[in-house]
């Protein structure tokens, strides 16, 4: 009896050390990046010395190949944070693609940087400068490649008023399809105004033409969003033919650290309160860690471009320094609302299916959820703060 009752303080004492164990400030955190030698790497690299030298928490930059497994490794709990764009978020959010079987994932913004962005990339010895001069010629497509490069392209081609009925396509991967362009293969392909094959066809024979994506142009907005509710147009100042003073009409997308929502409020404060102070450490890491700024982490251009919250020890250093304003709020509790949605529709959703023997997790199933999503994320995107 006494050797059970031993036994028994034992386990809760241990079971008290590893809570309190739990619940502590990390002295080293992972953080899931791009590939090593990529400007996301770098960044991380910048800002590991900013947070380790302010908070004495080291950081340890891991490099992972893909967009899932760096979603992956933080909601595991095997990194702190990880580095996203938003289309690469948006199959995670939701549950679909390549998180059919798994559901929608709870995650939290931990820090808003620079923007990712896109186009309609034609030679500028084509003559195509407009969406009317696409029709009937050829044109890249991303289905059979990637998901999201499909969803962002035809998008592009919808901001116009046009469809794959209208153009002559060829599958494509991102950079064979500007590979097929510059060899004359192709028409039109999607592309990054920085990207070096873009700087390439610039500098050749047939030249480079990059499409106009006009702000001011609602309907063209609307029209884009209901397919692809992650981007917007955004003006680029970094990219081809792009400047400081003359940046360019492009597609946008934010990029980030997210991290798990119920990760320790306090060590998050920590490290964001570091990133904000300690900017003149890490903005020459990179030519664009200098983005990845204050101001950009509270700018509701690209916030607005998210559907996802920031998390609560983020907010607290924004309200501390007097950043966070009634808008931010707005903003913060309209992303929580749509978690919830998307909760509460994603469980209807499992229900329905079942009742018409629709299997969880095949893609039956995602033809029967993916609709209601998008209409739900479309929504929220057009519904701007």
């Amino acid at each position: 009896m006494h050797r059970m009752k031993a036994i028994t303080v034992l386990l809760l004492a241990l079971m008290l050390v590893s809570s309190s164990l739990c619940f502590a400030a990390p002295n080293m955190i992972g953080v899931s990046t791009y590939s090593a030698g990529s400007k996301g790497y770098s960044i991380v690299a910048g800002l590991a010395t900013v947070i380790e030298s302010a908070t004495g928490i080291k950081v340890r930059a891991m490099p992972t190949g893909t967009n899932m497994a760096r979603v992956k490794t933080v909601t595991k709990g095997q990194t702190f944070m990880g580095a996203l764009y938003e289309n690469g978020l948006y199959p995670a959010q939701g549950g679909f693609w390549d998180y059919l079987k798994d559901g929608p994932q709870d995650l939290a913004l931990a820090w808003m940087g620079y923007i990712g962005n896109g186009n309609i990339i034609t030679t500028d010895k084509s003559g195509i400068k407009t969406w009317d001069d696409l029709k009937g010629k050829r044109v890249a497509s991303y289905e059979d490649y990637d998901p999201g490069t499909a969803m962002l392209f035809e998008a592009m081609l919808a901001w116009g008023n046009i469809t794959y009925d209208d153009v002559r396509s060829l599958p494509a991967t991102y950079s064979s399809g500007l590979d097929y362009l510059k060899a004359g293969k192709l028409d039109a392909a999607e592309g990054t105004a920085s990207a070096g094959m873009v700087y390439e066809l610039g500098a050749g024979m047939e030249g480079v033409y990059l499409f106009n994506f006009d702000p001011s142009d609602k309907e063209a907005i609307k029209r884009f969003k209901k397919i692809c509710p992650v981007a917007g147009p955004g003006k680029m100042p970094v990219g081809y033919g792009f400047t400081q003073e003359k940046p360019g009409n492009v597609i946008v997308y934010p990029g980030f650290f997210i991290t798990k929502p119920d990760n320790d409020a306090d060590t998050m404060y920590k490290i964001v309160k570091s990133i904000s102070e300690g900017y003149a450490g890490y903005k020459d890491a990179h030519p664009e860690a200098k983005y990845w700024s204050l101001e950009s982490a509270l700018n509701m251009d690209y916030l607005n471009l998210s559907g996802i919250p920031y998390h609560e020890g983020a907010i607290k250093y924004f309200r501390e320094i007097g950043r966070w304003t009634d808008r931010h709020e707005k903003w913060q509790q309209s992303r929580l609302a749509f978690k919830e949605q998307v909760k509460t529709g994603y469980a209807a959703a499992l229900k329905e299916a079942k009742s018409q023997n629709i299997e969880a997790g095949s893609k039956e199933f995602e033809k029967f959820w993916y609709p209601r999503f998008l209409k739900m994320r479309s929504d929220l995107a057009l519904n701007e703060f």
